[in-house]
């Protein structure tokens, strides 16, 4: 990954939603099931997922 893709790729990360983007934090940096993120942050373990493939798909609609 480049800088500049990788300065996109960040950058698109700071415009999700703070929910969405504590979701995926939780996913890729802390490991943490979708049960677990679920609890963290007082949704159901169906929204965590919804909220990590919207957060994915976002990244990937950006980094395009």
């Amino acid at each position: 990954m480049t800088a500049v893709e990788l300065a996109v790729l960040e950058r698109a990360v700071e415009e999700l939603p703070p929910k969405t983007r504590e979701a995926l934090r939780l996913l890729r940096e802390d490991a943490l099931s979708y049960e677990q993120i679920g609890g963290r942050l007082q949704i159901t373990p169906r929204h965590a997922r919804k909220l990590v493939e919207r957060a994915m798909e976002y990244l990937l609609e950006q980094c395009q």
